[in-house]
């Protein structure tokens, strides 16, 4: 297991405002002291107020220079302390975080995406009805936002009240990640997409990359339903999350290449060659993009 690089700035603060300027001032590697404090602090409404600055600001001026295509990562320090302080005020602004076309994060989506499966688990109601009218505004401006990171939210949705809405949105024709939610319908058990699904298969050419999708989508409908875990279930702890890519952190020209888009493919095969249960090559977007 790869071991945490020491950094002789990463001390440990003695009070919540030292833990603040810790995390908005740290230029080279990952602040895990000050993180940690953070996270081990009882929810207040202080720390709450300071997350939610920081999901709202994660992309503009204030943390983002967007002559040099770089993202302080300020926002992703404060998303981790967010985990053990998880509050409804954070529901829109990480929904909200989604709502970028030109720019994104990789390593802030990861996050983001598992911030919404927390806040899912803990508020299903109220956390699935704006990622699904969220998703709807998307839709109705035919936006190719990353969106597809709330998905996993949408596990928690109340199927018997809102099974209607899964099958609108998937006959919408604005639906940029259909070939993910295709997957969202399977694990959910709504069969009656399943006539969609084969009529729009015997449309696709047989080199469609998205084909695989649909064809492993009604595989699943054949089995006995069951939900494929959502990301926050399946991640581990989150400084073992970290350790794996903290190198990047250390150096500032490393440090801006990942927090520009890697520039694969979202719907290439991903290049760690992992496959599915059908053989099928797992896109990018949905294995080592998600990293």
């Amino acid at each position: 297991m790869k071991t945490k690089r020491y950094n002789l700035f990463d001390c440990v603060p003695k009070s919540i405002d030292e833990a603040f300027l810790i995390l908005d001032n740290f230029k080279q590697g990952i602040p895990y002291e000050a993180i940690r404090y953070l996270r081990d602090q009882k929810p207040s409404k202080k720390i709450t107020s300071k997350i939610v600055y920081a999901l709202q600001n994660t992309y503009t001026g204030f943390y983002y220079n967007e002559k040099e295509n770089y993202c302080a990562p300020t926002p992703l320090w404060y998303a981790t302390v967010a985990e053990t302080h998880l509050s409804k005020d954070f529901i829109e602004p990480v929904i909200q975080l989604f709502s970028i076309i030109e720019e994104d994060w990789d390593a802030m989506n990861e996050q983001g995406e598992f911030l919404i499966g927390l806040l899912s688990n803990i508020y299903p109601k109220i956390t699935v009805s704006k990622v699904m009218n969220f998703i709807d505004i998307m839709l109705a401006e035919n936006s190719s936002s990353l969106y597809l990171y709330l998905f996993d939210a949408l596990q928690e949705a109340d199927l018997p009240k809102q099974k209607l809405w899964f099958l609108k949105t998937f006959a919408n024709k604005n639906l940029q990640w259909d070939e993910l939610f295709v997957e969202l319908l399977a694990d959910l058990g709504i069969i009656e997409a399943v006539p969609i699904i084969k009529e729009r298969l015997a449309k696709m050419k047989l080199n469609d990359f998205n084909r695989g999708e649909y064809e492993y989508a009604l595989e699943k409908f054949a089995k006995v339903p069951s939900l494929y875990p959502p990301y926050y279930k399946t991640r581990g702890n989150w400084e073992e999350h970290f350790i794996v890519f903290e190198d990047a952190f250390f150096d500032e020209e490393k440090s801006k290449s990942i927090l520009k888009t890697i520039k694969i493919g979202r719907n290439e095969p991903c290049p760690c060659g992992k496959l599915k249960e059908n053989g099928e090559p797992i896109k990018y977007k949905k294995c080592c993009g998600l990293m």
